[in-house]
C-alpha cells in the first residue's frame, strides 16, 4: 500500500504545472500586500498600550501640540571646518526676509515663526524688578538707605567718621540674576544666535499636534522651497542653510530603517542563493529553494500587513532571518532527494517520496522548535517582542508548508522538462571536510569530549561573571548611525542648537487635569529630586517649569518694596552713585506705573508653549534635566524617569508623565523582567517538542545536552565580543534555543534511521546539509551587521555566534558523546541503554 508521501509525489508529478501556477499566484498576491506594509520606528510601539507611559504619551499627542519644532539653521564659519562665513548683518538680513515671507508661504503647515527674543526682551525690560527675590529687594533697600543716611550725616559739621564708610554696591545681587538667567535675550541683537553669531536659528512651529514622517517631509520640503526662492547665495559668500530638530532626525532614522531592511533582505537572498548554488551546483535547485523560503517570508509579512498593519524597527529585519532559516527545510529535503537520485538512481517520483518520508519528521520537529521559540516571545508584554515572535513563527510555518507543499511540484515540473544529470563521483564542497570531521568525532572522541568539558567549565565561570552585568546601559551604542551625507557645518550646527536656547530641547511633558494640581506636581517632583545625583555627583533634575513659573511671587510685597526704594531715591543727593548705577536709577524711575504681572501680560511666545490644542492654558508642565545629566546612559535615564513615572500628590492623586526618557526607562525595565521568563519558556517548549519527536530518553537527553552546551558557549562568547543584551538582541537567545537544537535533531534523526554504530555515517551524509543550513542562517544574521542601527548589529552578531556554537556541538561534540556511550556499553556488555535498531526506527 502506497504511503501518503508516495501518493503526494505522484499528484505533484501529475499536476506539476498547477503547483507552479499556485506558487506564482501566491507570490504575486503577497508581494502586492507587502508593498503596502509600512514601518513605524516609534519606540512607544514596543510597549503594551496598557502601560501608563504609553497611555499618557497618547493623551499628550491628542491634547497638546508637539514639543518638537523644525529649526532652520543659518550660519557661516564654525569651529568644525574653520571656514570663513558671512558677517552677522548678512545673516540677519536673510533671517528677516525669511521671517517676513514664511507666514504667507508656509501658512498651511506652520503655526508660528519665531526668530528673535524681542517679545521676551520687552517683557523682561518692563517687569524685571518683579523677578528679583523679595529678600534681595530688601537688601538693596537696606544698602541704599544706609548709604543715603551716611551721605546726609556727612553734611553735619560735627560728624566724625569712625567706622569704614559704606560703599553702595549691589554687583553681587546683579551677578546672581545674570548668571542664573536661562531665558534667551542675551543673543546678538536679540536674535536666536550663539555668542559668536556664527549660528542663528529660526524656529518653525508646526500646526499639527504630532507629525508623522510624511508630514515632516512635507514641512521640510516647503521650508526648503522657501529658502531656495530667497536665493541664499545672493546674500553673501559662505551663507549656509540647514535643518535641525527632531523632524530631520526622525526622517533620517526612518529612511535608514527602510533602506537597511531592503538591503539586508536582498543581500541575504543573494548570499544564501550563492551558497546553495555552490553546494548543489544546480541553478534550478537553488532558484526553487529560494522561491519556497521567499514565499514563506512573504506570507509572514502579509500576515503582519493585515493583522498588525506595520513593522517596527525590530520586526522590519525579520525578512532576512526568516529567509536564512526557512530555507533549511528545503536544503534537507533537496539533499536527500539528490542523494536518492544520484546514488540510488531512483526516478523523480520515487526519489521525492523517499526524501519527503525520510526528512519530514526531522524538519517538522526543527520547524516546531523554531516556531515555539518564536512563540515564547509572543507572550512577552513588550509589543516589539510579541510581534517579532508572532511574525517569525508564521514565517517558519510558511516556509515549511511551501517546502513540502509546493516545492515537490516545482521540482517535478523542471524534471519533466530537463531531467537531472549527475557527474560521476561528484562531491559537495562540504564533503572535503565532513569526512575528516566525522572521523575526528567518532575516532578521536576522547580529546574532543575533554576539550568540550574544559570549555564548558570555563564558559560557566565566564557566564557567572557576565550575566549580572549583561544589560546594555550605554544607549549611544544602540543609536542609528546614518551615512555621512551631511556637510560638516550642518552636523556642527545641529549639535550646537541647544546652546543657543540654553536649555534642553526635549523636556519631559506632564499634563495636569486641574490647575490646582499644577504646583503640587512640581513640588512633588522637587521633593523626589532632592537627593538625585549622577555617578559623578552632579544633579540630574534641573527645573520644573509651568506657566505660573513666569508669574513673579509676592508681587504686592515687591511692589511695596519698590515703592519704598523709589521714595529713597526721590529728593536725595545721589552723588555716591556711579555712572552705571545712575543710568539704572533712571531706568528704574520709568517703572513708576509698574503693575502686578498676570497671565495675559506674558509674551505670546511663552503662553503658546503651555496652550493645548483645544485652547486650554496652564495645565502643561515641562520637566528639564540638567546639562550634566547624560540621558544616553541608561542608569541616569532610569533615575530621571523615576521622577516622572509615578507622582503621588498629598491629595492621594497619582499623576503619570511620559516622554522619551520614560518610554526608554520602561522598555529597559520590561526587558530586565521579561528576559529570563521568555528564555525559560522557550527552553521548556523546545524540550517538549524534542520529547514528542523522539520519545526516547537516550535521544532527548543527548540532543538537549548538545543544545545547552552550545548556549553556554554562546554566553561565554558575548563578553569576548563586547556584546551586552539590549531590547533587540535579547530575542536572539530564545530563538537560539529553537534554531540551535535543529542541527542536533537532524544529526540524531539520521542516526536513528541507520541504527547504533552509524554516527560517523550520519555526520558524513547529513552533516554537510546541516552545515549548509547553519551557513544560510548565519548569512541571515550576518547581513544585519551591516545595518546602521547599533542595536541591530549586536542582534546579528549574537545570532551568528549562537549558530556557530550550536553547530559545533551538534556535528562534533554530540557524535563524540554518542560514540563514547556506545563504546562504554559494549565494554560493560550491556546493550540495554543503547537504542536498538527497531526502537530507533520508531516514528
Amino acid at each position: 500500500m502506497a504511503t501518503f508521501w508516495e501518493r503526494y509525489s505522484r499528484v505533484a508529478w501529475k499536476y506539476a504545472w498547477g503547483f507552479v501556477i499556485l506558487g506564482m499566484t501566491c507570490a504575486v498576491l503577497t508581494t502586492l500586500a507587502v508593498r503596502r506594509l509600512g514601518i513605524d520606528s516609534d519606540f512607544k510601539r514596543m510597549l503594551p498600550r496598557s502601560y501608563p507611559s504609553v497611555q499618557e504619551l497618547e493623551e499628550i499627542e491628542q491634547r497638546f501640540r508637539s514639543t518638537a519644532n523644525l529649526l532652520l539653521l543659518i550660519g557661516g564659519g564654525n569651529m568644525a571646518d574653520g571656514a570663513a562665513g558671512p558677517d552677522w548683518p548678512t545673516m540677519r538680513r536673510f533671517i528677516d526676509d525669511f521671517a517676513a515671507a514664511a507666514p504667507e508661504r508656509l501658512r498651511e503647515l506652520v503655526d508660528r515663526v519665531e526668530y528673535n527674543t524681542k517679545p521676551i526682551d520687552d517683557f523682561t525690560e518692563k517687569y524685571r524688578y518683579l523677578y528679583i527675590d523679595l529678600p534681595d529687594l530688601h537688601e538693596i533697600e537696606k544698602r541704599l538707605d544706609r548709604q543715603i543716611r551716611y551721605e546726609k550725616l556727612k553734611k553735619n559739621p560735627f560728624f566724625v567718621d569712625i567706622d569704614d564708610p559704606p560703599n553702595f554696591d549691589i554687583t553681587d545681587i546683579e551677578g546672581k540674576y545674570r548668571h542664573t538667567s536661562k531665558e534667551p535675550g542675551k543673543n546678538r541683537d536679540g536674535y536666536f544666535t550663539n555668542a559668536e553669531a556664527t549660528l542663528a536659528i529660526v524656529v518653525l512651529k508646526p500646526k499639527a499636534g504630532s507629525l508623522n514622517v510624511a508630514d515632516a517631509k512635507r514641512l521640510i520640503a516647503a521650508a526648503r522651497a522657501l529658502v531656495d526662492k530667497l536665493h541664499p547665495e545672493q546674500y553673501g559668500v559662505g551663507l549656509r542653510i540647514g535643518f535641525g530638530g527632531r523632524y530631520p532626525k526622525m526622517i533620517t532614522e526612518y529612511e535608514t530603517i527602510v533602506g537597511d531592511a531592503q538591503h539586508t533582505l536582498l543581500l541575504c537572498a543573494l548570499l544564501v542563493g550563492s551558497t546553495v548554488l555552490l553546494y548543489f551546483r544546480k541553478f534550478r535547485m537553488c532558484f526553487l529553494m529560494i522561491g519556497a523560503a521567499g514565499l514563506g517570508t512573504l506570507a509572514a509579512l502579509t500576515f503582519a500587513r493585515y493583522t498588525i498593519g506595520y513593522l517596527t524597527s525590530q520586526t522590519a529585519f525579520l525578512g532576512s532571518i526568516i529567509l536564512g532559516n526557512g530555507i533549511n527545510y528545503g536544503l534537507i529535503l533537496m539533499a536527500r532527494y539528490l542523494e536518492e537520485r544520484r546514488e540510488r538512481a531512483h526516478p523523480p517520483i520515487g526519489a521525492m517520496a523517499i526524501a519527503m518520508h525520510q526528512t519530514w519528521r526531522g524538519t517538522f520537529a526543527s520547524c516546531a522548535t523554531t516556531v515555539f521559540s518564536f512563540l515564547a516571545l509572543a507572550v512577552a508584554q513588550v509589543r516589539g517582542f510579541n510581534q517579532f515572535g508572532v511574525i517569525g513563527s508564521i514565517g517558519m510555518v510558511g516556509c515549511w508548508l511551501a517546502t513540502y507543499g509546493l516545492l515537490p511540484g516545482w521540482i517535478h515540473c523542471t524534471e519533466r522538462m530537463w531531467p537531472l544529470r549527475f557527474r560521476a563521483n561528484a562531491r559537495t564542497p562540504f564533503a572535503l571536510f565532513m569526512n575528516p570531521l566525522a572521523r575526528l568525532a567518532t575516532q578521536r572522541w576522547r580529546p574532543v569530549l575533554i576539550s568540550a568539558a574544559c570549555l564548558a567549565a570555563t564558559s560557566l565561570v565566564v557566564a557567572g561573571w557576565y550575566i549580572p552585568d549583561s544589560l546594555e546601559y550605554d544607549f549611544n551604542k544602540l543609536r542609528f548611525k546614518p551615512q555621512e551625507q551631511q556637510e560638516s557645518w550642518e552636523k556642527w550646527a545641529q549639535s550646537h542648537a541647544d546652546d543657543v536656547f540654553g536649555e534642553s530641547a526635549s523636556p519631559a511633558v506632564i499634563l495636569a487635569d486641574d490647575l490646582a494640581d499644577v504646583q503640587p506636581i512640581c513640588d512633588a517632583i522637587h521633593a523626589k529630586a532632592a537627593n538625585l545625583y549622577t555617578e559623578a555627583g552632579h544633579r540630574i533634575f534641573d527645573q520644573c517649569k509651568t506657566l505660573f513659573s513666569f508669574i513673579p511671587e509676592q508681587q504686592e510685597d515687591k511692589l511695596a518694596a519698590l515703592q519704598r526704594i523709589r521714595k529713597l531715591l526721590t529728593g536725595n543727593t545721589l552723588k555716591f552713585l556711579t555712572d552705571a548705577q545712575r543710568e539704572k536709577v533712571d531706568e528704574f524711575e520709568r517703572t513708576v506705573d509698574l503693575q502686578p504681572v498676570k497671565i495675559k501680560d506674558l509674551p505670546v511666545t511663552v503662553i503658546e508653549k503651555f496652550r493645548e490644542l483645544d485652547g486650554r492654558t496652564g495645565l502643561v508642565i515641562y520637566v528639564y534635566p540638567t546639562s550634566s545629566a547624560n540621558l544616553w546612559d541608561g542608569r541616569e535615564l532610569v533615575k530621571f524617569a523615576g521622577l516622572l513615572s509615578r507622582i503621588e500628590l498629598a491629595s492621594g492623586k497619582i499623576i503619570y508623565a511620559s516622554g522619551e526618557a520614560v518610554i526608554f526607562s520602561d522598555l529597559l525595565n520590561v526587558v530586565t523582567r521579561e528576559g529570563p521568563r521568555v528564555s525559560l519558556l522557550a527552553l521548556a517548549l523546545v524540550v517538549f517538542v524534542v520529547w514528542l519527536t523522539f520519545r526516547d530518553r537516550f535521544a532527548v537527553t543527548k540532543v538537549l545536552a548538545s543544545l545547552c552546551l552550545g548556549i553556554i558557549w554562546l554566553i561565554a562568547c558575548l563578553p569576548l565580543f563586547r556584546v551586552k543584551l539590549n531590547f533587540l538582541n535579547f530575542v536572539a537567545l530564545p530563538i537560539a534555543f529553537g534554531i540551535g537544537v535543529d542541527y542536533a535533531v537532524n544529526i540524531f534523526q539520521r542516526y536513528r534511521q541507520d541504527g547504533p554504530g552509524s554516527m560517523r555515517t550520519a555526520v558524513q551524509q547529513v552533516g554537510g546539509a546541516v552545515c549548509l543550513c547553519s551557513l544560510t542562517t548565519i548569512l541571515g544574521y550576518g547581513v544585519l551587521m551591516i545595518s546602521r542601527n547599533g542595536a541591530l548589529q549586536t542582534f546579528g552578531l549574537t545570532g551568528l555566534l549562537a549558530e556557530i556554537t550550536c553547530l559545533l556541538t551538534a556535528v562534533v561534540v554530540l557524535p563524540a558523546y554518542v560514540t563514547w556511550i556506545e563504546l562504554e556499553q559494549k565494554v560493560m556488555g550491556n546493550s540495554n541503554h543503547i537504542p536498538s535498531a527497531s526502537s530507533l526506527a520508531r516514528p
